[in-house]
């Protein structure tokens, strides 16, 4: 299953940032995995066998969506878009791989990325609650001595360079988070972003479970990151979220709704952003698609 967790992400990654930001994020991830070996073999092992046991399309139907078998296919009413009232079903979900895809809205994911989507349960509680609807043993033992806070797995020391992209990816996000929730003006891009979330039925709590956030741009983020202790001008380049010209520098993201991107044990390694209005005539080059 991490090979799909790893597609997943690359897949969102890519549509957002450019392919050397990717790339260091992925390194970030596989870095991650090297030590603590024995532990995270255990806490692999046992994510592995959650995925053999949970038939997905029980856990979703067990979700209570619409789900049914047609032609050798199963399909479903997909929950994430439309209120799950779509006539036509549009998820498709394969059983044999474990996997979902909406081809309306581009969902997809594993038993446990659904429950964490559609439930709001954290990554820990959607392992511990299908190894206990699937009698998978070992679930006492991985909540308690393997994961950490917030149900993300115990995480190993990083690199001095990745600890530095890191610190400056969380600085981001924090800062994001803070201009989603100042007082937006009417007809300013911070409505807009309201509004955005407010057509797909995001409310307030969900905004700060999953952490997203508001991207001004112009030089709001680059100033911000200036003035943390802790975060180099050098890392706020290489993870991709400010521009240097050289002679200038400014944010990366502009008038965008924001979402951070974690890696296995919570880290946020990177974001894709969601764009609020048209890029200004002839700055089309300056801001990512």
């Amino acid at each position: 299953m991490r090979g799909v967790w790893l597609f997943l992400m690359t897949s969102l990654l890519r549509r957002a940032l450019p392919a050397r930001v990717v790339s260091q994020a992925l390194r970030m991830v596989a870095t991650g995995a090297d030590g603590g070996a024995g532990r995270r073999r255990g806490l692999s092992s046992f994510r592995e066998a959650v995925h053999r046991a949970a038939k997905l399309s029980e856990v979703i139907a067990d979700s209570g969506v619409h789900v049914q078998a047609s032609g050798g296919k199963i399909m479903a009413r997909c929950p994430f878009h439309g209120d799950g009232t779509e006539r036509t079903p549009s998820m498709s979900i394969n059983d044999e791989k474990g996997v979902y895809y909406c081809f309306a809205c581009e969902a997809s994911g594993n038993a446990v990325t659904f429950l964490e989507h559609h439930e709001g349960m954290a990554t820990g509680e959607a392992l511990a609650e299908l190894a206990r609807r699937y009698d998978v043993e070992g679930a006492d033992a991985i909540d308690t001595q393997q994961l950490g806070a917030g149900g993300w797995p115990a995480a190993p020391p990083l690199t001095a360079e990745h600890q530095a992209l890191v610190a400056a990816n969380e600085a981001a996000a924090a800062a994001y988070q803070q201009a989603r929730r100042a007082r937006a003006l009417p007809g300013s891009d911070a409505a807009l972003c309201a509004e955005q979330m407010r057509s797909r039925g995001i409310d307030n709590a969900l905004a700060e479970r999953f952490g997203l956030g508001f991207a001004a741009g112009g030089k709001v983020l680059t100033k911000y990151l200036a003035s943390q202790p802790n975060v180099s001008r050098t890392a706020c380049v290489q993870a991709g979220l400010i521009i240097d010209t050289g002679g200038e520098s400014y944010d990366r993201f502009r008038a965008r709704l924001m979402i951070p991107i974690h890696d296995a044990h919570g880290r946020v390694i990177a974001f894709g952003g969601r764009a609020l209005k048209p890029p200004e005539p002839g700055r089309e080059a300056l801001y990512p698609k």
